[in-house]
Formats: structure tokens, sequence, C-alpha cells
């Protein structure tokens, strides 16, 4: 597997993370990948229902619901 990253320090730390997870507990089910294009961070997922998507919400998450938002309104202004 490989993955590329405009953040490739943080890419690799990410990947050290989650081999030492896999080696120190072994709890990898609710390790992810953030689905964010272009991000390849791993995180570990302790939301309660284990459906975080992204690795930051304020980084991550704030670029992908931004650019939903400019799709949708820029479509409205079209119409």
């Amino acid at each position: 597997i490989s993955w590329l990253s405009d953040r490739p320090v943080d890419a690799g730390l990410s990947a050290v993370a989650r081999d030492a997870v896999e080696l120190l507990g072994g709890a990898t089910e609710r390790l992810r990948e953030c689905t964010r294009e272009g991000c390849a961070l791993l995180f570990y997922d302790t939301s309660p229902a284990a459906r975080r998507r992204w690795c930051s919400a304020e980084t991550c998450g704030n670029a992908v619901n931004t650019a939903r938002y400019r799709r949708k309104t820029a479509h409205t202004k079209q119409d």
C-alpha cells in the first residue's frame, strides 16, 4: 500500500502510529484513514458510533464541508 500526501511527515507518523496500535493493543478495528481527498492520515476513531470520517474536524472536515457548501451555492446562483 502506498499513500500520497501533501503532509508526508504527518502521513509517515500516522503509519508509525498504526503499527504501534497494532503491536501494542491489537485494537485496529477503529483505526481509520481520513476520507478527505489528498489526506492519507490515519486516526483512531473514538466517536461513540465509530463513524468519524476525518482525521480532524477542524482541518479536513471543515475543508470538505466548505467545498460542499460552495458547490451547492454556486449551483443555486446559476439557476
